[in-house]
């Protein structure tokens, strides 16, 4: 997103130099990019942000939402002036759609999660950030002490992107780890196939459902596919049920309030708890989003019928 008005500032001479990002939110700024529309393809967090961004900026945006968005998450992007598109079917049918649109618009930028790789680059600075939390907290980092490191997959933009900065800044002393809804695992298919060719899970007789939005994903980027074959450590998957049991067991004991796609990765640290593995090292738990959930959608998750979480019961340190 940030790119996009980067560019568009340096070739209408908004700004001089990439240094002068301060003017791109400027009224100026905002009357030059209003000319201009985002349009982005997404399940759930990206279309979010990227809607909420591209508005704050003064973009025009439209959102392709596929069948397991979120209701609040459309409602909260039409308040502030987004376009939503819904779509019937699923994730790569909303993405194919929002890029035919953008081909349309001569004045408009497609945001692909699919296939960017600006767009992966960008997550992949996450794994600075990270390192410098781990600093500043005097946790030493090394291939006797590794960083364990588990993150929610849809498509693999974000958690490829993750593990490819993460694995440039400390190698063999960090492992990543992807956890996918056990109906949504096109990470996990695309990579054990050993396949250059794109698998769809409706093939396999998966549909993706899943109570996670942000990971009901049947195809997986091809782009991060090729590159995580000889980077990512490990695929997991995890059932709706132990998902929301985590929900509910952090807002209890930690006070964190997340959805159930930021809770998969305790799914997978305790099943790797429960078979004897990643017992060394430090754990990092990839838990984005849920702080902007709404008590209507974030009070039935917290009081459903309590299910026993499987796996290892040790307290968990999170980050």
């Amino acid at each position: 997103m940030l790119t996009i008005a980067e560019k568009l500032a340096l070739s209408t001479g908004l700004i001089s130099s990439p240094e002068d990002t301060l003017a791109l939110d400027s009224p100026k700024a905002a009357e030059t990019f209003s000319r201009f529309k985002i349009i982005v393809g997404s399940t759930g967090n990206l279309g979010f942000s990227v809607g909420a961004i591209a508005r704050s900026l003064g973009f025009k945006a439209e959102v392709h939402m596929s069948k397991d968005a979120k209701s609040w998450k459309k409602d909260r992007l039409r308040r502030i002036g987004v376009s939503i598109v819904e779509h019937p079917g699923s994730y790569t049918s909303a993405v194919a759609a929002a890029r035919a649109s953008a081909e349309l618009d001569q004045s408009s930028f497609f945001i692909d999660d699919e296939n960017s790789r600006a767009l992966f680059l960008g997550y992949s600075t996450a794994a600075f950030d990270l390192v410098r939390q781990l600093k500043s907290a005097d946790i030493a980092i090394n291939a006797d002490t590794p960083a364990n490191v588990y993150l929610p997959c849809g498509v693999g933009g974000a958690p490829g992107g993750i593990t490819f900065g993460l694995k440039a800044l400390l190698g063999d002393a960090v492992r990543c780890y992807f956890i996918e809804p056990v109906n949504a695992p096109c990470m996990l298919v695309q990579l054990a196939s050993c396949s250059d060719i794109a698998i769809a899970l409706e093939d396999l007789g998966l549909n993706g459902e899943t109570i996670a939005d942000g990971l009901a994903v049947t195809s997986a980027s091809m782009l991060v596919a090729r590159l995580m074959d000889r980077l990512v450590d490990g695929c997991l998957t995890c059932t709706d049920a132990d998902m929301v049991a985590w929900v509910q067991r952090l807002w209890e004991q930690e006070g964190l309030r997340l959805e159930p796609s930021a809770a998969a990765p305790f799914c997978g640290l305790s099943q790797l708890l429960a078979a004897g593995a990643g017992s060394n090292g430090v754990h990092v738990l990839w838990t984005t989003g849920g702080s902007h959930l709404p008590d209507e959608e974030f009070l039935p998750l917290i009081n459903r019928e309590p299910r026993s979480v499987t796996g290892d019961e040790a307290v968990l340190a999170t980050t």
